[in-house]
């Protein structure tokens, strides 16, 4: 969304609304011009889910159900922006042919995104679900969680409930506790609190199957909108 300050700077001749296409791929940049920066106002992403070429039409469905849903980050010098996002799907039969279609073709995300730097746009899958290890238990008493019904309370804040503490998306590292620290769990090197799984030869977007009917679905579509403006900001590291 394009607040008023950037519509006065536009007007004044001091910036301009811009649009950058991202598809196909799932590392792409939005470059930035030296003394300039820009503010990312919106993005339309459009639903998709890869799946491995040489899987055969019936397995490779079923294949598809467990990549449907993708992180998407904007990365430049000192800003990160993460998004997780879960596609549906519906199967679809004509004249013989059966393919696979998303049940909301696109959503728009509204922004404020300041990068100063190169834009490096990266999309990529959640591991799959059946390789994780789910610890489930009451709340270590350091999360203060609010007892029940206000919330699911702890081990000594009675009531409480049994609550996902932990997911080990791939049996080794890449440790998910949603209350950080606070969990009285041991932490591994590459523990996160946000929900989402690191970029490997497990989770990267394989590259669009031309062959198939339904290829068009396969990969990623962003329409970024965004304003450059014409001023110089700190780029120490640039």
């Amino acid at each position: 969304m394009i607040t008023q300050n950037l519509i006065d700077l536009i007007e004044k001749g001091d910036a301009q609304y811009k649009t950058w296409v991202i598809g196909a791929t799932g590392s792409s940049r939005i470059p930035v011009p030296k003394n300039n920066y820009i503010v990312i106002t919106d993005f339309h992403y459009s639903h998709f889910m890869d799946r491995k070429d040489e899987l055969g039409a019936a397995v490779d469905f079923l294949e598809s159900l467990r990549n449907n849903v993708h992180h998407l980050t904007f990365t430049s010098f000192g800003q990160r922006y993460l998004y997780t996002i879960r596609s549906s799907f519906q199967m679809n039969v004509w004249d013989g042919n059966e393919w696979a279609s998303p049940t909301v073709p696109s959503t728009k995300y509204d922004t404020y995104q300041v990068h100063k730097t190169d834009v490096h746009v990266d999309v990529w899958r959640l591991l799959d679900f059946s390789k994780w290890s789910l610890s489930v238990s009451k709340l270590d008493d350091k999360t203060t969680e609010e007892p029940n019904p206000s919330g699911y309370g702890t081990q000594n804040n009675a009531p409480n409930q049994n609550v996902l503490r932990k997911i080990n998306f791939d049996g080794v590292q890449q440790d998910f506790l949603p209350y950080g620290e606070n969990q009285g769990i041991p932490l591994t090197n590459t523990w996160r609190e946000q929900f989402y799984c690191d970029i490997d030869n497990q989770s990267f977007l394989h590259p669009p199957d031309t062959k198939k009917i339904d290829c068009n679905y396969t990969y990623p579509i962003i329409n970024v909108g965004y304003v450059l403006i014409n001023k110089t900001i700190d780029k120490t590291a640039r």
